[in-house]
């Protein structure tokens, strides 16, 4: 195994987005047949407080493996609506649908989808809302079992025209829109085991992060099928 890889940067991993009064934002999503997993991060220039802004994220009719939400319940919170879904494609081959992105009311508001391809698969996924952004991100993380899995992250930022340099990590898309921007990056080489992205920006404002690491063991918890547990051995003596 390896390093779970962002297949096909530019074109089948990119983004999408849409404005305009709507209750719907829809797109046709590219995969490619060597793809195992495809992961939706989206983030929408609006605010929630107790209620998922996109309660539907639809693609063709798979179920999603992940539909996770960013949904305060507590405070006055400035920072953007941001969502994570996966879809398993394992031996769909190539694929182009519609993803519809169906919102809880009526809005005006951008919304960006951003799409990640890759060969590998979910382990896990957390959303993180900052009130006050900063002007650089920096993400480390500690998996465990670095030599097998990546990382990817979004963020999105209630600014406009942002430019955003890579330091550590590889950029997937970079959304750079009026009003509202975000950002997408992998880091599929560790050093020391630590999967570390880093980037700068030109501005700053309240945001919103998401982060899915991403594993090359497609059953996390069988091991691919390889024994790993204690052997027992029974000595007869006749």
């Amino acid at each position: 195994m390896a390093n779970p890889q962002i297949l096909n940067i530019g074109t089948d991993s990119t983004y999408y987005t849409s404005s305009g009064s709507r209750t719907s934002s829809s797109y046709t999503v590219t995969a490619p047949a060597t793809a195992n997993t495809v992961v939706f991060i989206v983030g929408l220039d609006d605010t929630t407080t107790g209620a998922d802004l996109i309660p539907t994220i639809a693609w063709g009719s798979r179920t999603a493996k992940i539909n996770l939400a960013m949904i305060p319940t507590a405070g006055t919170p400035n920072y953007r609506f941001v969502k994570v879904v996966s879809f398993d494609v394992v031996g769909e081959g190539a694929i182009s649908e519609t993803a519809t992105l169906t919102f809880s009311v009526l809005t005006s508001r951008v919304d960006v989808l951003g799409v990640y391809c890759t060969d590998g698969y979910v382990q896990s996924a957390s959303v993180d809302p900052q009130k006050s952004g900063e002007d650089a991100g920096y993400e480390a993380v500690f998996t465990g079992d670095s030599a097998n899995t990546s990382c990817i992250s979004f963020q999105c930022v209630d600014v406009t025209g942002v430019v955003y340099t890579p330091v550590q990590g590889t950029e997937v898309f970079e959304a750079s829109l009026s009003s509202f921007s975000a950002y997408g990056m992998v880091q599929t080489t560790p050093s020391s085991g630590i999967h570390t992205i880093e980037y700068t920006s030109t501005a700053n404002n309240d945001h919103s992060n998401a982060s899915v690491i991403l594993t090359s063991r497609s059953n996390l918890f069988l091991g691919d099928g390889t024994e790993t547990g204690p052997v027992i051995k029974h000595n007869v003596i006749t």
